[in-house]
């Protein structure tokens, strides 16, 4: 049986040595399995994904699942890059967790801004949003053009909004940050943070980068194989989240440390990376599509970025969320 289901395809698979019993399997758009639920009551059995993984070898899997058993019939040996995550327990082995830096937040002196802070615009060049960014992001350049440092370094930024802004309500902190670590960036940032709070006034400042324990709370692991402006990539962070609980109402602090290969672009993994976290943040319209979480309860945003070769275009982030 087929249908779909916000505009994922769904099929069900019946299990013919148990009459009435069967997985619904919710697809991704790149072809492998974003959800697998038992037909029994819809109880959560597995989230499993593999880009190009094949029919036949996912429905032989969610057999097996169906039973509840650890033993799988044989798979053919490239099976082993599975990334099979279930609920309460494991049953595949997942691609092996990388060593991730954590980085402090800058707690020197900062700069006060001369122009007002401006959200990431993706209007024409010509647009007036457009002129207003580019002259806060060409002033505060030159504000901190003696604060520039060589080696590792972290920017910080504290927005200061107006009173009678919603502190929780629109505001993304990302879409603060991107345009201007986008304009200072060179291959010594690994740290960005970001604050926002009711104030008149905003604070940028710039210092060495100092290594930091992880966070205290639960550390979660995404690995993503697909570009970062495919949906594919949205739904490889997704799974790695979906099986938590939201976050209670209220301010969140989000840290996110990105382990990606030489030469890749880590600020442009930001945006798509925190659209996939609704199940942790909440969606924006509940009974919409994904990608709309309620982001704007982000208070403080640490970002943070470590290099390891043998990932090549592949993207490992550790997502560590709590309430602030």
């Amino acid at each position: 049986m087929s249908g779909s289901d916000d505009g994922h395809p769904r099929d069900t698979y019946l299990l013919p040595d148990d009459p009435g019993t069967g997985i619904e399997v919710l697809w991704a758009a790149s072809g492998g399995v974003l959800m697998a639920s038992s037909l029994r009551g819809g109880e959560l059995v597995s989230h499993l994904y593999r880009s190009d993984h094949p029919v036949a070898k996912v429905e032989c899997i969610l057999r097996a699942l169906a039973q509840r058993t650890n033993e799988f019939p044989a798979l053919p040996t490239d099976d082993s890059e599975i990334i099979f995550r279930s609920a309460p327990r494991l049953l595949l082995k997942t691609a092996p967790v990388l060593p991730m830096r954590w980085y402090a937040r800058p707690e020197g002196y900062g700069l006060e801004l001369r122009v007002a802070p401006r959200l990431a615009s993706w209007e024409k060049a010509e647009h007036p949003d457009q002129a207003r960014l580019q002259a806060y992001l060409d002033d505060t350049e030159a504000l901190l053009a003696e604060s520039r440092i060589g080696g590792p370094w972290a920017l910080r930024f504290d927005v200061g909004l107006p009173p009678e802004r919603d502190l929780l309500n629109m505001g993304d902190l990302d879409n603060y940050a991107y345009p201007l670590a986008d304009r200072l960036k060179d291959s010594g940032l690994v740290s960005v943070w970001c604050t926002k709070q009711l104030n008149e006034a905003s604070f940028v400042q710039i210092e060495p980068a100092r290594d930091a324990v992880p966070p205290a709370t639960d550390v979660l692991i995404a690995r993503t194989t697909e570009s970062s402006s495919s949906r594919a990539f949205k739904e490889q962070v997704y799974t790695a989240v979906v099986h938590k609980p939201e976050l209670p109402a209220g301010p969140v602090r989000l840290e996110l440390s990105f382990v990606v290969g030489p030469g890749r672009n880590w600020l442009n993994l930001w945006k798509q990376t925190i659209d996939s976290l609704d199940p942790l943040l909440g969606r924006t319209h509940p009974y919409k599509s994904d990608w709309h979480p309620l982001d704007g309860r982000i208070v403080e945003l640490g970002l943070h970025v470590s290099l390891d070769a043998s990932l090549r275009h592949d993207v490992q982030v550790g997502i560590a969320a709590s309430t602030a």
